[in-house]
């Protein structure tokens, strides 16, 4: 009896240490786990894909692209940067039109498919004066970008739902600045810098 009772002791003194080295174990893991997504959480920078063809030919369907979500925190936003924020429950990826007290003119084309060609400077002559004389074929309009919103445009402008139909954004809907994007095509269609805005 003494020896079954002492070896039934010694049992359960090595259950007792092998849940001990488990539970060790499970809080070491668990505690690399907490690190690892504090790590992914706290970085910067996420791989996205581009969805869609609003952005060609500068960035592609399918491709990846690296967001820095942190960059406007000390950085200001500067005209051709491409970046991605959400807008009516959508996530889109667009490039930086207008800041903030630019003017982006546009000419709404008529007909079956209407069209919003967002201007140069150079061509805002000529559109003013087809607009006067030829009103059915389509008008001016512009946007005064407000205080702490950004006017934004895909680069395949036909093929693009952006500030066009739904105004500026707000800079708190943005995500982050895109850093892998390419430079705008030298192009007035993509858009090219200060040629497409005035200051008032």
């Amino acid at each position: 009896m003494n020896v079954a009772i002492g070896h039934a002791s010694g049992l359960g003194s090595n259950h007792r240490l092998l849940r001990l080295r488990i539970s060790r174990r499970m809080l070491f893991e668990a505690s690399i786990g907490m690190v690892v997504v504090m790590a992914v959480a706290l970085c910067p920078f996420k791989v996205g894909m581009v969805r869609g063809s609003s952005m060609t030919p500068s960035m592609s369907p399918n491709q990846f692209f690296v967001l820095d979500r942190g960059y406007y925190r000390s950085h200001k936003p500067v005209q051709g940067e491409v970046i991605v924020f959400r807008h009516g429950g959508t996530t889109m990826i667009k490039r930086i039109i207008g800041l903030p007290g630019n003017t982006v003119w546009l000419f709404d084309f008529k007909g079956d498919e209407p069209y919003s060609d967002i201007l140069t400077l150079p061509e805002l002559p000529a559109m003013r004066l087809l607009a006067e004389r030829k009103p059915q074929l389509g008008h001016l309009r512009f946007f005064v970008v407000p205080d702490g919103k950004l006017f934004v445009a895909g680069d395949f402008r036909s093929g693009s739902v952006d500030s066009r139909t739904f105004g500026p954004i707000p800079m708190d809907e943005v995500y982050g600045r895109v850093v892998s994007a390419p430079p705008p095509l030298p192009n007035r269609k993509f858009g090219r810098g200060r040629d497409l805005v005035s200051r008032l």
